[in-house]
């Protein structure tokens, strides 16, 4: 007998108005070896958040779709082990709760990318792992979306074993009638009247929350295209509004100008499962807007909105204005922790020519924070007032208008008389004045958090003042220097330009001279690399001069060096710093 078939008559024999019961999956046995999967980590963490917002959809609490959310559920924490909302979705539905449903076109774009892997990991190329993979994907999604033309071709056979230990069988999900008929009245009894059942009102759960605060501005930096669909970096002003619309979906954000993508899904859910661990239910037939001033998103952000939508949607859903000054710098995540995001090194570049303020950033960007005392720009921590923020409600606390706890009050006021006495001033002779660094001593005593107060410290403390990179900051710093070239790297032969060669050159050699005195010794070979990528970008524009032609031996050759030599470099630094790094022509561009 099919097991679609199967799976119907255990449907039908089921007590009539009985709830089918959730099962949690197993977390400890094993179901594929991670390491030996055809997918990179970033496409792992992706495609677990998919699953999530599937295990999250509006469905029937039947035997069938509940085994088939347990299966998800326990891929998808196997592919993130971080991913927080697992944990969350498997509490929920073993308390007999029904989740927050996504938007319908994220659960739309959900389910495309998942059939798009279920195929490409079902083929040969894929590897035994792979396979396996993709069968337990086609186990729970065949169920999920039975219309689909793939759905029809499942086969049964090794479902049991691929999900052994992990997710119990259907049979568990199915309840027992805990009713025994009474015994019968004895002879000369009169027989018992029921017992009145009594009266339970429906819990109609918490009440949904109408946003009044409607409007909201933050600023954070952002790579964003302008009207040439080139990118640039720049610090992007977002602000918040919202609208009332026909709908029962809980409350949600899109871009304005129009964004979509994997990352931005991600983003959405990320924004909203942060949201639900500060709010018991989120509002319902409101829609929020993001504008990002006319500046288009650009993909290579990833999630790095997540933190500024965060603050803005959670400031509205508070009815806290937020300062007028304040940046933020980071990634929510879905448990209202804020970290570090991709390109922290990139965001923090174009801060530096920011406009100053009020700056949150997280606890693990002190590194690259640091830095900037390498790079003799002890400034930024006075025009920022750089205070660390751990979570969505810390970043609230500290950035509502008028709304500072009293001890970030006090320092916040002795800091203003330091940025005072700083204007016009060298930093590095008023850093080591005894009567500055008292001052500075007492905002940190004050508010630990106060990481200006921290830097400043340091800047005035002499032999304790860092003076060389680190390693991963170096090999950032080094990929930002030769970013004026990599337009290179995609050029067509027959439009290279000598002169527009020369100039990328000179551009980032100046970068790079400016680097090498901030390098240690031991990293001065990575330093070698970057510049000899540049001295054939010099060879390669002088040959174009003289010859006018890009098809010369010498020409070839130097071209092929650079793409060789600077995908080789862009390899290093990925394996540096733990991050990937796209090969994309940037446009320098003021801040805003």
């Amino acid at each position: 007998m099919p097991l679609r078939s199967l799976f119907f008559l255990l449907f039908l024999s089921l007590p009539l108005g009985a709830a089918a019961l959730f099962v949690p999956p197993d977390p400890t046995e094993a179901l594929f070896q991670r390491d030996l999967l055809p997918i990179d980590p970033d496409r792992m963490r992706s495609l677990s958040t998919q699953l999530t917002v599937l295990a999250a959809r509006a469905s029937k609490p039947d035997p069938i779709q509940f085994r088939a959310t347990a299966q998800l559920l326990a891929v998808a924490g196997r592919l993130n082990p971080a991913n927080t909302r697992v944990r969350a979705l498997t509490q929920t539905y073993s308390r007999r709760k029904a989740p927050v449903p996504p938007d319908p076109h994220q659960l739309k774009r959900a389910t495309s990318e998942l059939w798009q892997m279920i195929n490409w990991l079902q083929s040969d190329g894929a590897g035994p792992e792979g396979q396996r993979l993709g069968g337990q994907l086609f186990d729970a999604l065949r169920v999920i979306d039975p219309a689909h033309p793939r759905s029809s071709t499942h086969d049964s056979d090794g479902e049991p074993e691929r999900w052994l230990g992990v997710v119990a069988p259907l049979k568990s999900f199915i309840p027992r009638s805990k009713e025994v008929d009474p015994p019968p009245p004895k002879l000369g009894e009169p027989e018992p009247s029921p017992e009145p059942m009594p009266l339970r009102e429906p819990d109609p759960g918490p009440a949904a929350p109408v946003i009044q605060l409607r409007t909201g501005l933050v600023h954070s930096p952002l790579f964003v295209y302008d009207k040439s669909y080139r990118q640039t970096l720049q610090v992007v002003p977002i602000s918040l509004s919202v609208n009332d619309i026909e709908s029962e979906q809980p409350l949600n954000f899109g871009l304005d100008p129009n964004f979509q993508s994997t990352a931005f899904s991600a983003s959405q859910e990320q924004v909203r499962s942060a949201l639900l661990t500060l709010w018991p239910a989120l509002p319902q037939k409101q829609f929020a807007v993001l504008s990002t001033d006319q500046r288009r998103y650009a993909a290579r952000n990833g999630t790095a909105v997540t933190a500024a939508a965060g603050l803005l949607l959670h400031a509205a859903l508070s009815e806290k204005p937020l300062r007028s000054d304040l940046t933020i710098l980071g990634d929510l995540q879905s448990d209202g922790t804020l970290t570090r995001p991709k390109h922290a090194w990139e965001y923090l570049s174009v801060l530096r020519k920011g406009p100053g303020g009020r700056l949150l950033v997280t606890p693990d960007l002190k590194e690259e924070l640091h830095a900037l005392l390498v790079l003799e720009d002890p400034g930024f921590f006075i025009k920022y007032e750089v205070l660390v923020v751990s979570s969505l409600d810390a970043a609230l606390r500290f950035g509502t208008l008028g709304g500072d706890p009293q001890d970030l009050v006090t320092a916040s006021t002795v800091f203003a008389e330091i940025q005072s006495a700083a204007k016009g001033r060298k930093l590095g002779p008023l850093t080591v004045l005894e009567s500055v660094r008292e001052r500075l001593i007492s905002i940190r005593k004050a508010a630990p958090y106060h990481l200006s107060a921290s830097a400043l410290l340091i800047q005035g403390s002499g032999k304790d003042r860092p003076t060389k990179l680190t390693q991963p900051i170096l090999a950032r710093e080094l990929s930002r220097a030769l970013e004026p070239m990599s337009w290179v790297i995609r050029a067509n032969r027959q439009t290279l330009n000598a002169n527009k060669l020369l100039a990328s050159w000179k551009i980032c050699r100046k970068r790079l001279d400016a680097v090498e005195r901030f390098t240690n010794i031991q990293d001065r070979p990575l330093h070698q690399q970057a510049q000899d990528i540049l001295d054939d970008v010099r060879t390669l524009g002088r040959e174009l001069m003289r010859s006018g032609r890009a098809y010369g031996p010498k020409a070839g050759k130097a071209l092929s060096q650079i793409r060789s030599k600077y995908s080789d470099l862009l390899a290093k630094v990925a394996t540096v710093t733990g991050e990937p790094l796209e090969m994309v022509p940037m446009k320098a561009a003021p801040a805003n």
